[in-house]
């Protein structure tokens, strides 16, 4: 699991900045996004989100945010 900033979003895909720096490229978690249809954004610029680094060339799955259960 890694820690990171948002910092780019636009039709589900978030690029997340990773200490040292890398950047990755992100989209919510399905399990995040449930309950949350109402809300246009779970994350925005600037918030603090735990993902799952994954393969390079894919999106990795951010699973938590800051306001969320982190």
């Amino acid at each position: 699991m890694a820690e990171g900033l948002v910092i780019q979003h636009g039709a589900n895909r978030y690029l997340v900045e990773e200490e040292g720096p890398r950047v990755w490229a992100c989209s919510i978690a399905g399990r995040l996004r449930q309950g949350r249809q109402a809300e246009v954004r779970v994350a925005v610029i600037g918030d603090r989100v735990r993902f799952s680094p994954g393969e390079e060339g894919t999106r990795s799955p951010i699973t938590a945010t800051r306001t969320s259960a982190w």
